[in-house]
């Protein structure tokens, strides 16, 4: 989250580019002040409670399908709207941005637009797309779906909850010391145990005393991974 999001009040300024897009649009503007260094594919919070009443009142579809995201160049950017109640007029939507240190970064929320219909997930510019780095993305409630599209919804067990609830379904690894990522495979470690798992984390091999033969030692570190080469410190 970034504090001083502003969302501007000129709500019905016509934007450029082809008209289907919208007829009105709100700038988004992350001023420098609230950031200490450029950031590349970063996931904006807006929080629409602050848009303002124009955006309401010319917003065409109640699910907010007519929304879109663009930068300065009329170009799409990647949009999750997380959700949205125009009769509240409020809801949450995130953007994927890149923020410069050296001058304020406005983004334009169009909308207005009768012919446009919602992002498909999988788009360019769709829910994924804004999650694409992450490796799971939950954002609580009853909407369990993993927004990265990475891993799909998460289990749910028992009956006599009294709100949902989420529960791993990850493997229990037994290990306590730390876990590293190449790319490909995990690697966990335990106090003298090394695992590794798959991008789905089934188990692919254990190496079950890796302390053994060193001396003037009792248990492993955490780990990192570079160069395909695991460290742990001992």
């Amino acid at each position: 989250m970034i504090p001083g999001i502003v969302a501007s009040a000129g709500g019905t300024s016509p934007p450029p580019g082809p008209s289907m897009y919208a007829a009105y649009r709100v700038a988004i503007t992350v001023p420098i002040s609230s950031i200490n260094a450029d950031l590349a594919a970063f996931p904006v919070y807006v929080d629409l409670s602050d848009m303002p009443s124009d955006f309401w009142t010319h917003l065409v579809r109640e699910d907010g399908g007519d929304i879109r995201v663009k930068d300065g160049a009329d170009a799409d950017v990647p949009f999750d709207l997380v959700r949205i109640e125009p009769g509240a007029e409020t809801g949450s939507l995130f953007f994927r941005a890149t923020l410069s240190n050296s001058s304020d970064t406005t983004y334009y929320i169009h909308y207005g637009s009768p012919l446009l219909s919602p992002v498909a997930l999988a788009a360019s510019n769709g829910r994924h797309a804004v999650w694409v780095d992450y490796d799971c993305v939950h954002m609580g409630g009853a909407t369990l779906v993993d927004r990265s599209g990475h891993r799909g919804y998460p289990a749910i067990s028992g009956t006599a909850h009294a709100a949902f609830s989420l529960d791993s379904t990850s493997a229990d690894t037994g290990c306590h010391q730390g876990v590293a990522w190449d790319g490909t495979h995990f690697y966990v470690v335990d106090t003298n145990t090394i695992k590794k798992y798959d991008a789905a984390m089934s188990l692919v091999d254990t190496n079950s005393n890796p302390l053994a033969g060193i001396s003037g030692v009792n248990h492993c570190g955490d780990p990192e991974v570079f160069d395909g080469v695991i460290y742990v410190p001992v």
